[in-house]
C-alpha cells in the first residue's frame, strides 16, 4: 500500500498519492508505514500547494505518535513549510520545537545562522511604487524594471501630449477620447508599480529559500528518492 502511495507521488498524481497514504493510515493506525504515510501526506499537500493541509496533517501526526524522533522530524518538515511561505518567525518556532538530541542531527546551528539573513533580503515597498507612479514610469523604475517604466513614461506621455494638442486646436472630441483612454494607461501604471513590488519581493524571497535549500536541508527518512544507480534500456518497435 505504501508503495503505491510512493508509485503515484512519482507519478506527480499527488491526490491520487494523498488518497493511497490516507487508506493506509486508516487502516493500521500505527506502525513505521503510517509514520511515513503521514509525512507522504504532508508532502504530497505541498506539491498541490495545500500548504494549510500539509500542516495540519503533521500536526496529527505530532499528536498521535509517541516517538520523539518523529514528532522532532514533524517539527522540523513543519519548520520547512513556513520557510516555504516566507513565514520567517513560524519557521524559528517550530525549529526550536525540535529537542536538544536532535538539533544536531537537523544542523540547526547552521540554518539557524542562515536563516538569520532573510532580515537583509532586498524588498520594495508596494506603496511606494504605487506613490512614486504619480510621475509615469517611475515606479517601474524604482522596481528596477527599466524596459517597463521607459514604456509607461513614454506612452503616457505620448497620450497627455496628444490630448492636449487635441484640446489646444479645438478638437475637444479628440481630446476628450484620448483623455480617456490616458487615464486608463495611467492607472495601469500606478497598478503594474505595485505588482511590479509584489514579484520583486517574490524573486528575493524565493532566491533566498532556494539557497536556504542547498546549504541546509538534509535529505529525510520518507523523501521518495531514488538512492541508487539505475540502468535504463529502451526498445523502439
Amino acid at each position: 500500500m505504501y508503495q503505491c502511495g510512493v508509485a503515484f507521488y512519482l507519478d506527480r498524481r499527488y491526490a491520487d498519492a494523498v488518497a493511497s497514504f490516507n487508506a493506509l493510515i486508516e487502516k493500521f493506525t500505527s506502525g513505521e508505514w503510517v509514520v511515513k504515510s503521514y509525512f507522504m501526506v504532508s508532502e504530497s499537500q505541498i506539491r498541490l500547494n495545500q500548504y494549510g493541509s500539509a500542516v495540519i496533517t503533521l500536526h496529527n501526526l505530532i499528536t498521535v505518535s509517541p516517538d520523539a524522533d518523529v514528532k522532532d522530524e514533524a517539527f522540523y518538515r513543519l519548520g520547512w513549510i513556513y520557510i516555504e511561505t516566507a513565514s520567517w518567525d513560524n519557521a524559528r518556532i517550530y525549529f526550536e520545537k525540535i529537542s536538544p538530541p536532535n538539533r544536531e542531527k537537523f544542523r540547526l546551528e547552521r540554518l539557524a545562522a542562515e536563516l538569520a539573513q532573510e532580515a537583509g533580503i532586498a524588498r520594495k515597498s508596494p506603496a511606494l511604487a504605487g506613490a512614486l507612479s504619480i510621475v509615469p514610469g517611475a515606479g517601474q523604475l524604482y522596481c528596477e524594471r527599466y524596459q517597463d517604466a521607459l514604456i509607461a513614461f513614454l506612452l503616457n506621455g505620448a497620450l497627455i501630449w496628444a490630448a492636449y494638442e487635441a484640446f489646444d486646436n479645438d478638437n475637444n472630441a479628440l481630446g476628450a477620447l484620448l483623455t480617456f483612454v490616458e487615464v486608463g494607461f495611467y492607472a495601469g501604471n500606478i497598478y503594474g508599480a505595485v505588482g511590479s513590488a509584489h514579484k520583486y519581493n517574490r524573486s528575493k524571497n524565493e532566491q533566498f529559500i532556494e539557497n536556504l535549500k542547498k546549504n541546509t536541508k538534509i535529505q529525510l527518512s520518507a523523501d521518495p528518492e531514488l538512492k541508487s544507480i539505475q540502468l535504463s534500456l529502451r526498445f523502439t518497435f
